[in-house]
Parts: C-alpha cells; sequence; structure tokens
C-alpha cells in the first residue's frame, strides 16, 4: 500500500494550460527531497495510429481535437491534448527533474495511467 504523507503531492488528468513545464516546476519545488508526485492519465497511445485499436481512442482523439488542444494553445500551452500518452508524459518529468518514474495502472481499469516519481 502507498501511503501519502505531507512530502507527497498528487494531481488528476491532463496538467493545467500554462506551460505544463512550469505547472511541474512549482510542484517539485514545493516538494521535500525523496518527496513523491502522483498524477493520473489517460491510458493513450502516444502516436495517432496507435488509437485506432484504443478503446476509446476515437473518443479522446476528438476530444483533445476539438477541446483539450484548442483551448490548450489559447492560452499559452504545448497543445498535447488528452492523447499525449506515457511516453511525453515520461519526458515532461524528466524535464521537471523527477527521478525513478514508474508508471502502473490500478486492477480492473484499462482507461488510466498512474505516474510514481521522485524529487532528487
Amino acid at each position: 500500500m502507498i501511503r501519502i504523507r505531507p512530502k507527497h503531492s498528487t494531481s488528476s488528468m491532463t496538467l493545467p494550460n500554462p506551460p505544463r513545464s512550469k505547472v511541474l516546476q512549482s510542484i517539485i519545488n514545493s516538494l521535500k527531497p525523496g518527496g513523491a508526485y502522483f498524477r493520473g492519465e489517460f491510458a493513450a497511445p502516444s502516436h495517432l495510429h496507435e488509437s485506432v485499436d484504443h478503446m476509446l481512442g476515437p473518443t479522446l482523439c476528438g476530444v483533445s481535437v476539438m477541446y483539450c488542444i484548442t483551448t490548450s494553445l489559447a492560452y499559452g500551452g504545448a497543445g498535447l491534448g488528452t492523447m499525449w500518452g506515457e511516453h511525453t508524459g515520461r519526458e515532461f518529468l524528466e524535464d521537471a527533474g523527477f527521478i525513478d518514474i514508474q508508471v502502473a495502472r490500478m486492477e480492473g481499469d484499462p482507461l488510466h495511467n498512474i505516474f510514481v516519481s521522485t524529487k532528487r
């Protein structure tokens, strides 16, 4: 069992519209060394062609294109939408300075990834 303590931080689903690097930098700055950051994201593929066989691929792509990407770009974000996948998620966390990045899934939930990372 993972216990969340004051030195840990959590967030769920896509990061807000400001550039993700600024948001993640604020999160890592708020953690003590060794503190963990847990975040939930859609378990979406990193590449569009991989979404064809995904359970909710067409729906997530539609929401991504029609809302998430346009809203993100309007506020200066990266415009990645809901379909940025595990690979890009790891890159963002690494670029912010997180280490020991692990991706887990909850039993019975094929739609979400749980990213678990640690501050140096």
